[in-house]
């Protein structure tokens, strides 16, 4: 069946690393690969919790994927088993091992600093469930990697949204972009748009040892500004 072309409405994208399609990309030759990999970077992308990864049952039991790789008869399973084989020998994908209260399960991360920093912390014993839920990944110290928390919590890195974190982290204080970060994380409102229009706001009103003097008013403005998209949405329908 021809394939009719994406949707006007098909505005949600899944971020893939420039390095996966300039080097990793030439040397894949197994298509149960290349959809296996392609699909652990979709889901990671729909991921809200650490570590950002998919277990091995959540993969058997994705209709998507399954779909995907039992096409022209094969055997689904043995094709997933082979593609995250060979992902992982290629180093795409890290695998790792963590306990759930369904047991032991097999966890799989994309090969980016932040997935290799959660297996390290995985194989440390640091973290022992998979379904562990926090609203925002960060480090102990205020000076986390600014591009570690994008990747934490938003998803994957993309070349603009890299050129934006910098420009970002060269212009505010980096605890006044960890907040902002948690901010719309625990409204729900998981953007860097979000981000750079709080940290607007408190550039404006100003912001005194973490807490920011137009901090509720930034918020209750932002709902307002939500609110009202959405009415003008409704109405342009």
């Amino acid at each position: 069946m021809k394939f009719e072309g994406l949707p006007a409405s098909a505005s949600q994208v899944t971020p893939v690393p420039m390095a996966y399609v300039t080097s990793l990309l030439p040397q894949i030759t197994d298509l149960a690969e290349l959809k296996v990999t392609l699909h652990v970077m979709y889901l990671v992308t729909q991921k809200k919790t650490w570590p950002r990864g998919v277990t091995l049952a959540e993969l058997k039991q994705d209709r998507t994927l399954q779909k995907s790789l039992s096409a022209a008869g094969r055997d689904a399973q043995m094709e997933l088993q082979q593609g995250l084989a060979l992902a992982v020998k290629r180093g795409i994908l890290l695998q790792s091992t963590v306990k759930t209260d369904n047991g032991v399960q097999e966890l799989f991360l994309v090969n980016t600093q932040s997935g290799r920093e959660a297996a390290a912390r995985i194989s440390s014993g640091s973290q022992t469930s998979a379904d562990e839920k926090t609203p925002l990944k960060t480090a102990e110290k205020s000076n986390q990697d600014i591009f570690s928390l994008y990747e934490d919590n938003f998803g994957l890195l993309t070349p603009m949204i890299a050129e934006q974190l910098k420009d970002m982290e060269s212009t505010y204080p980096n605890g006044w972009i960890v907040e902002a970060f948690k901010v719309a994380s625990t409204r729900n409102k998981r953007s860097l748009g979000t981000v750079g229009y709080l940290l607007k706001r408190w550039e404006r009103e100003g912001k005194n040892d973490g807490e920011s003097t137009g901090h509720t008013a930034a918020e209750t403005d932002w709902e307002r500004y939500i609110q009202k998209s959405q009415q003008r949405n409704a109405a342009d329908r």
